[in-house]
């Protein structure tokens, strides 16, 4: 009875605060670092660790902000400062693997190691290119003015510019696409990488666009995750009426 009427409260809830509240959640905020806010259905709302995100949410970071972002199939998208992204679409099937995640990343930067979804299911739009990956682990930076620096760190990704243009890229690799289009590489990279213990660390040259942010999105990869499990409890994820989904425990 009492699980019951939870659930009916929670409906109700749902119910009145509409748009975000009845938003697919898709994964939650592991990391934030400062300044980080999220944005769907005409509500705002500052994201604090442990809440939840959600499909077509606009997330941002201020200055010397950053946020790690663990989603359902155990993808993972780090962003650095003065960051802005949209978690465009997300499905995913655990018993098939089949999955249809796209992320777009108007500026900053980012880091993104794919989930458990079948090869294929990724993409990472940009204003210059869309980004296919196939099991990988890729950083970029988009520079206000939208151009593009993409660093594959493992697996192999496909990069098609506005103009249809496709270069396939694969690990240790570098690509520079221009606000204009003007394609750069591949090019083999001259960082390396580190085994940090929670993830991979790629350590960048300081004299490269992406190394300005280097130490932000490693501040959030270095800090300690927490667990997605589903159902989740109900927690408040700071929209108008709290727009908590999940079971009761």
């Amino acid at each position: 009875m009492l699980r019951a009427l939870t659930f009916l409260v929670l409906m109700f809830g749902l119910a009145l605060t509409g748009g975000q509240a009845m938003a697919e959640r898709i994964g939650v905020a592991s990391v934030v670092k400062n300044e980080v806010s999220g944005s769907a259905a005409g509500n705002n709302r500052i994201i604090k660790v442990g809440a939840g995100v959600f499909q077509n949410e606009i997330i941002t970071t201020g200055a010397a902000s950053s946020a790690q972002l663990l989603f359902r199939d155990e993808t993972s998208l780090t962003i650095g400062a003065s960051a802005r992204v949209t978690l465009d679409r997300f499905v995913y099937n655990p018993s098939s693997k089949a999955g249809d995640v796209v992320i777009n990343v108007a500026q900053g930067a980012f880091r993104f190691v794919s989930g458990s979804a079948r090869p294929g299911s990724y993409r990472i739009k940009t204003p210059v290119a869309s980004i296919g990956l196939r099991g990988t682990i890729v950083e970029g930076y988009i520079s206000p003015d939208g151009s593009l620096l993409l660093v594959i760190v493992e697996g192999s990704v496909v990069v098609t510019s506005a103009d249809g243009t496709t270069v396939t890229l694969t690990a240790g690799q570098y690509i520079t696409i221009s606000s204009a289009g003007v394609i750069t590489g591949p090019s083999p990279w001259t960082g390396r990488t580190l085994d940090i213990g929670s993830g991979q660390d790629f350590i960048l040259d300081t004299d490269n666009p992406l190394g300005e942010q280097r130490d932000q999105l490693n501040d959030a990869l270095d800090s300690r995750n927490v667990e997605i499990t589903y159902p989740d409890s109900p927690r408040d994820d700071g929209y108008k009426g709290g727009g908590t989904i999940g079971d009761d425990q």
